[in-house]
């Protein structure tokens, strides 16, 4: 599987507002899914040190499957008709959220698909449904010493009429320069992490994530540069 992400964003000049896009590629055997949004969001001052953003996005999606470029093996050595054939759609979406933000914390929450879009094979044999996603996170960071800060944050998520996770994180930030931190995600995995402020505007990080699931068979962690 491979999956390709642009994002861009960026403040009016000016303005309460922000605008930007993301473009994705999914891509899993034969089948195909581009994914375009636009978004927008304003942001409205609550006090001198937070900020209320108001969110929304709007786009599309291309999904394609290619079975006819399948090998299919069948008793008698025909080829099965079911799979002669490619399967494309057209999926319009919308999302909407809220984020109050200040100085020391933050909470979100949002939709990124509204619309329930669902869809039947040419021969009606099957039928795929796309199923809204809610998520809501929030942060908060700790003075715990002359020139310590913990910053310990949480990440909810629940698939209508389907599962429940949440993530756990802490990260610790030494003299404001280094962030040493640890994160777990709920059966998934553990992970820790560590990145060093070079800069105001720029940082470098490492992280290294141990799976928990039916995947610590198979492989034994994943690495990230950032």
């Amino acid at each position: 599987p491979q999956t390709n992400v642009a994002s861009f964003h960026s403040p009016w000049k000016l303005s309460r507002s922000a605008a930007g896009g993301v473009f994705i590629h999914d891509e899993v055997g034969v089948t195909n899914q581009y994914t375009f949004y636009g978004t927008y969001a304003y942001r409205i001052p609550v006090s001198e040190h937070a900020k209320i953003a108001v969110g929304a996005q709007a786009g599309i999606s291309y999904y394609r499957s290619n079975l006819d470029d399948l090998v299919i093996v069948t008793p008698n050595g025909q080829p099965d008709p079911a799979f002669a054939q490619t399967e494309s759609r057209y999926l319009p979406n919308l999302g909407i959220g809220v984020y109050y933000y200040s100085d020391r914390s933050y909470i979100g929450l949002s939709l990124p698909a509204l619309i329930n879009n669902e869809w039947e094979n040419q021969d009606a044999v099957a039928t795929a449904r796309q199923k809204r996603q809610f998520f809501l996170s929030a942060g908060h960071v700790f003075d715990v010493g002359p020139h310590l800060k913990l910053k310990p944050n949480v990440l909810l998520r629940w698939v209508e009429g389907g599962a429940f996770q949440f993530d756990l994180n802490a990260n610790l930030l030494i003299r404001e320069v280094v962030w040493l931190g640890a994160s777990y995600r709920m059966d998934d995995s553990f992970d820790v992490l560590v990145q060093w402020n070079i800069t105001k505007q720029l940082s470098l990080g490492y992280s290294y994530g141990y799976p928990i699931n039916s995947l610590a068979s198979t492989q034994y962690g994943t690495h990230e540069i950032m």
